[in-house]
Parts: C-alpha cells; structure tokens; sequence
C-alpha cells in the first residue's frame, strides 16, 4: 500500500526558461509592447556574493495590499535582510526594495493565496486532490520576495 505523496515542485525546464523564455520576455518588459507582459515583473539587482547585475524575470503575486515574486531559485536568497531592486513592469521602471520574507507563516500565505487565485499549476506545484499543504511544506517548495516601492535607486 503506498501513501499519498504531498505537493511537489513542477517548474519548467531550467535550461528553456534561461536559454529561451527569459530573454524572450526581458526584451518584451522593456519594449514599448511591455502591455502584453500582464503580471510580469523585471528584477534588476546586484548578486550579493558575485556582484553581478542580475536580471530575473518573475510573475507578480499580490497578497494583502503587498506585492510578492515566488520562486524555487537560489536568486531569492540576494534579497535576504533586504536589498535594493529596479523593477520594470508593462515598459515603467522604478527603484524598489526587495526583501526575502523569512516568516513561514507569511510566506506560506502568499503561497496560498496564489494557489486560490491562479492554480497550484501556475504557482509550479503539483497538490494532490484534496491536499491541505502545511506552511513548512509550503516554505519548503517556494520562497517569497516582498517588493516594496521606493528605495534608493540601484542603477546610479
């Protein structure tokens, strides 16, 4: 007899979205025809060990009047005590402060909330019928970027 398994990580291939997506949709948040991007934020921001500027495509996942970027990737640890961010959205660019939330209980939310409002298929997780994911499962398949307006702009 086997037991059910829990929810469970299914992003995109790795090497299409690098390769193939992201610089598809960097070029479209910058461009005048940014409009059809919908909930696509640009981060721009500075590795925190290697001091590379790093440009990072992300889905925009608002969460109790705040704004939150989802993710699996490693990227989201720059971000950690909070960080400065230029942020393109729909061709507007503007400074920002990106934080990675290390609440469970905040990030688990926000992950709920996405799941309520656009499918656990559009979050990247796979929940079996019926499944109520706990927050330390939750935490365990995403981390949450909190982007705050205002900041000091990073690209001077």
């Amino acid at each position: 007899m086997t037991t059910a398994a829990g929810p469970r990580s299914t992003p995109p291939p790795r090497t299409l979205m690098r390769w193939v997506v992201n610089p598809v949709v960097r070029s479209l948040a910058r461009s005048p025809a940014a409009g059809v991007t919908g909930a696509v934020l640009l981060l721009e921001f500075t590795g925190r060990r290697s001091g590379r500027q790093l440009s990072v495509p992300v889905l925009a996942r608002p969460h109790a009047g705040a704004l939150y970027a989802l993710t699996d990737a490693s990227w989201a640890l720059n971000f950690t005590g909070g960080a400065s961010v230029t942020v393109t959205a729909r061709g507007r660019r503007w400074a920002a402060r990106g934080e990675l939330v290390e609440d469970p209980a905040e990030t688990a939310a926000v992950v709920r909330t996405a799941i309520s409002t656009t499918g656990a298929k559009k979050v990247g997780l796979r929940m079996p019928p019926g499944w109520v994911a706990t927050d330390d499962e939750l935490c365990a398949l995403r981390r949450a970027v909190r982007i705050s307006p205002g900041g000091p702009d990073p690209s001077r």
